[in-house]
């Protein structure tokens, strides 16, 4: 996958997570990851396969 879209995945999830008034934490809860896993991917550090 491009940077550039991994880029893009990452924005849409801050700002969506954001409107929903959730942190890292509680949206890492409610997909059942870790909150290490959403803040790598929301920075763009972590490929989607």
């Amino acid at each position: 996958m491009s940077h550039d879209l991994t880029a893009t995945i990452g924005q849409n999830i801050h700002e969506y997570r954001q409107k929903a008034g959730m942190t890292q934490a509680e949206l890492a809860e409610a997909v059942d990851a870790g909150s290490t896993f959403i803040s790598r991917v929301k920075r763009g550090g972590k490929p989607m396969k």
